[in-house]
């Protein structure tokens, strides 16, 4: 009995270590050789460029804060300042844009569907010397746009999603849920209605017509965060000659869905036409991309032509004889860097790789990292392997945490990563 009871405690032990991060390059089969910059050597030390430090979230019900929060945001107090970066102010209020704002031919205001943005400014300390670089961060919250279509069409099978603690403090309650189903096993209604009706739903929603209002959210939402207009008015996008006073180093840190919706948001015509002068400005100054949780594999199944065939493979790229173009993500990808490509040169920019660095859990059930068919010119990708919670027994790991907890698990040290850069497989240490 005694030596089953330690084989029990043994194998606990084992199950609730963290495993170290591993960094591969989309080829890499046998082992990690994957290697991408630290963060003082992707920053402009010396010429005033302010830095842009821009978030957006993924799928779920998620709260204002989630980022800036100075106590339990992916950037707090106490992991901003481990990393080098100062707060020179508090967070800034939230700023409201309702969707009226940003979709032509709505009947009227919806005050349920909007976008929102905040502020919060700090400062890089680079050392060595060097001066301390001005960082403005911005957080969009794009969640209210889908919020509301998911519990008009789902609540009634997620009762248990609107009920404290449970329900997120910005989540609206229903005034009904309808026809509610019979009690579900724990672990089972925790699966359908928390996470396949309030979060897996959003990735339905957005290969679907509905996402252009989600791109077009976010495009307003960064505007406006940008110049500083008013929320309450369609922001007027500066021409080309006066976005450059909005020149700066951008780094975008997106989770799950929010990076595709970088992508489209910037690049996607029907978003761009009119923000085309400052999306312009923001792809080319783009430094690098850290993307936590990323679907872009999976979104790809959504757009396979019907002319496809077993024997073709992964889709990818575009066969021209054929007359098919595969992968959507991946096109899209081509877009942003080929945007980059040109914008750089016209702003007489240094032309780089961009580097885009994949934070994947591979217990995370909504995340899939980056394969070999995604290393296009002009890009330089890396999948960047972690483990966001304890992993019990070594049998399961929390499915909310490995997808939530990519900035907020202490030891996988994300933020270490993103800050100190990776040489042949490892992650470096440049932080006490």
């Amino acid at each position: 009995m005694r030596r089953c009871l330690w084989l029990v405690v043994a194998l606990f032990i084992v199950g609730c270590s963290s495993a170290p991060l591993v960094v591969y390059a989309p080829g890499d089969t046998d082992k990690p050789r994957g290697s991408y910059p630290k963060l003082a050597d992707l920053v402009p030390a010396t010429d005033g460029t302010v830095v842009r430090l821009i978030f957006v979230h993924g799928v779920g019900d998620t709260c204002p804060g989630y980022a800036l929060s100075p106590e339990d945001g992916w950037l707090n107090d106490t992991r901003a300042i481990k990393m080098g970066l100062v707060p020179k102010s508090a967070p800034s209020e939230v700023h409201k844009i309702f969707s009226d704002v940003f979709v032509d031919d709505l009947p009227s205001r919806d005050e349920l569907s909007y976008v929102q943005y905040e502020t919060r400014s700090f400062a890089l300390q680079l050392g060595g010397g060097k001066p301390d670089v001005a960082v403005e961060a911005i957080e969009i919250t794009w969640a209210p746009l889908t919020r509301w279509i998911k519990t008009n069409q789902l609540a009634y099978d997620s009762p248990s999603v609107f009920v404290a603690p449970v329900s997120p403090p910005c989540l609206e309650i229903p005034k009904q849920n309808g026809s509610t189903p019979p009690d579900r096993a724990w672990v089972n209604r925790f699966l359908k209605e928390s996470f396949l009706d309030r979060t897996l739903a959003d990735v339905v929603i957005y290969v679907g017509p509905y996402g252009q209002v989600i791109q077009r959210g976010v495009a307003e939402a960064l505007c406006h965060a940008i110049t500083g207009q008013s929320p309450s008015k369609k922001c007027e996008v500066p021409n080309s000659d006066d976005a450059d006073q909005y020149k700066s180093s951008v780094f975008f840190v997106t989770h799950s869905l929010g990076s595709r919706i970088v992508f489209d948001a910037l690049v996607n015509p029907s978003n761009t036409e009119r923000m085309q002068p400052l999306a312009s400005r923001l792809v080319a100054d783009t430094s690098a991309i850290y993307m936590l949780a990323n679907q872009l594999a999976m979104l790809d199944i959504a757009h396979i032509p019907p002319n496809a065939m077993s024997g073709d493979g992964p889709l990818h790229g575009v066969d021209a004889q054929k007359g098919r173009q595969y992968g959507d993500s991946v096109a899209m990808l081509g877009k942003f860097a080929l945007a980059r490509e040109h914008k750089r040169h016209d702003f007489k920019l240094i032309s780089n790789p961009l580097p885009i660095v994949a934070f994947n859990d591979t217990n995370d059930l909504l995340t899939w990292h980056v394969p070999p068919w995604y290393a296009i010119p002009n890009i330089s990708i890396v999948n960047v392997f972690v483990q966001n919670d304890i992993h019990w027994l070594g049998l399961v790991e929390n499915p909310v945490a490995a997808h939530n907890n990519y900035l907020l698990y202490s030891p996988n040290d994300v933020w270490k990563a993103i800050a100190c850069g990776a040489q042949s497989g490892s992650v470096l240490n440049c932080i006490k």
